[in-house]
């Protein structure tokens, strides 16, 4: 179970067909930012934020949708699931 939870983490962190990290200015690659207009200020590009990652196109094939709201926008459920998923591991080599 740990070997999988850590392959997510990987996964996130650019271990992905994409070979991006979905946390910003971790790895060596990011997607581009997705800049919504409607707020002013604009959304800054934050360090340690973690962006929504890969989804799916019409045919269900993995899509990055570069500088796009479904792949590039932050969201807090994506950083939280990261931090505990994070915290889990760590637990658990804690114990080893």
């Amino acid at each position: 179970l740990a070997a999988l939870a850590q392959r997510q983490m990987d996964w996130v962190l650019g271990a992905n067909p994409f070979g991006v990290s979905f946390m910003v200015q971790v790895g060596h690659v990011n997607p581009p930012e997705y800049v919504y207009t409607g707020f002013q200020p604009r959304t800054p590009w934050i360090p340690g934020a973690v962006m929504c990652g890969i989804c799916g196109d019409e045919d269900d094939r993995p899509d990055l949708a570069p500088g796009s709201y479904h792949s590039c926008e932050f969201w807090t459920p994506m950083l939280a699931h990261l931090i505990w998923g994070l915290a889990e591991l760590q637990s658990y080599y804690d114990t080893k």
